[in-house]
Parts: C-alpha cells; structure tokens; sequence
C-alpha cells in the first residue's frame, strides 16, 4: 500500500506539531506539508495530490469549512477543532472524522482506520509492510523481514534480518499494525515474529541472536499462541 499523503492546516503551531508528531511516527501516513492559513493550503491543494488533510476551522480570513466549499477536487478530510458546535456542520460537507482538541494517538489512529476503509484498504494492521520513520526519512520494510522488537522508553528498536531500526512510537501502537497471526507481544517490552523462535521454555523464548524473556502476565497469551507442544517444560 503506497503512503497516506497528508497536510495539516491549522494556525496554532502547537497543534500543528501535535498532528506532525502522530503523522511523521505513523508507518502508513506521509507529510506533505503543513500550513497556518486556509489561502496557503488552498495553494498547496491546487498544485500537489493530497489524499487526507487535516483541518481547523476557526482561522483567520477563511475558514477551513470555507476552504472546503471553495474546493472542487476535494481530498478525504478531517476536521481538528477546539470547538465541537461545528460538527454538524463538519458532518454536512462530508467530512470524514471530527477531532476535538487535544488530541490523543489513539484518536487519530481512529481517524486512519475510518479512511482505510472509506478506500477500501486492508486495515493497516494487516497490512504485510510497514514504514519506519529514520533520520533518512522513512523506510520501508516487510514485516516477514523482522524478527522482534524491544521497548526502549519513547522509542523502540526494531530488528530485521538485515538492519536495527530505532523509531518513536509505543509498544501498543506497534502491536497494533502488526499480524496477530505471526507477531506475540511477550513482554511489557518485547515484540516477536513467531517464524524466528526456534525453543520456548516455561520463561524465555530463543530466538537464533537472541534469548527473549517471557513476562508473568504474559504466560497464558504464550501458551495459547504457540500451543502446548512447543514447551521444553511447560508454563
């Protein structure tokens, strides 16, 4: 699936940087700008594709609502708003999610789910790649290509069969795009692909590079995925 492009209007800075910080850690999502009026963004809509924006309404000389009208070719949009007595109005000129400030992850992620099925994608949680933002930009990498993941305060380190990823974002919201059918959260900090165990013991999983501890509130989950079978000694 090819990267989400994304412009965000808004003429608080700091809620601009709160959707810039969801969009640049996101592995589906891709800034293309960002924009503290609504003339600036028109500007940038007539002369670049973009497929989901995201918009406040309350600015000066025109608002986001009238931004919309004025719009021909309009892109999927959603309405970020310290206000709620417009979503009415939000809901009448097809807006495809509200968002009320401030603004949490998991509310945003809400609103991706919401356009990846208004376009008929796999929700991104299934998806078979996914990006990872590096200080070269973002990067592509098959999720069969990586073999687990480990908690590192803000950021988590990803391990691939080739590289060592470092990116921003929590556990929860890795766990949440990956395939439950071939990825196990194990530990409060780690992450595995189950196709790179090699032995299970009633605590760690090994992995060829590496022995993956199995958290206590984590046993059952282990269990049941792998099956009793796998266990050297049971759990």
């Amino acid at each position: 699936m090819n990267l989400i492009r994304c412009l965000v209007v808004d003429d608080e800075p700091l809620a601009r940087r709160v959707l810039l910080d969801y969009i640049e850690t996101s592995p589906i999502l891709e800034l293309c700008g960002e924009c503290s009026n609504a003339l600036d963004a028109y500007s940038k809509l007539c002369n670049q594709k973009i497929d989901l924006l995201f918009l406040d309404i309350k600015m000066p000389v025109l608002s986001g609502i009238d931004l919309i009208k004025s719009l021909k070719d309009r892109p999927e949009f959603v309405i970020t708003s310290a206000y709620s007595q417009y979503a009415v109005e939000s809901y009448e000129i097809n807006a495809l999610d509200y968002l009320l400030k401030p603004i949490t992850e998991e509310r945003f992620n809400k609103s991706i789910d919401r356009y990846l099925r208004t376009k008929h994608h796999a929700p991104h949680k299934e998806s078979r790649s996914i990006f990872i933002q590096t200080v070269n930009g973002k990067v592509q990498i098959q999720l069969g290509q990586i073999r687990w993941a480990k908690a590192m305060q803000n950021y988590i380190r990803v391990v691939t069969e080739t590289e060592v990823y470092v990116m921003h974002r929590t556990m929860k919201s890795l766990e949440s795009i990956l395939p439950k059918d071939s990825f196990i959260r194990v530990h409060r900090s780690f992450i595995v692909n189950s196709r790179y165990v090699e032995r299970i013991t009633s605590s760690e999983l090994h992995l060829k590079e590496r022995i993956v501890p199995i958290g206590v509130s984590y046993k059952k989950r282990v269990q049941m995925f792998f099956g009793q079978r796998r266990f050297i000694d049971g759990v």
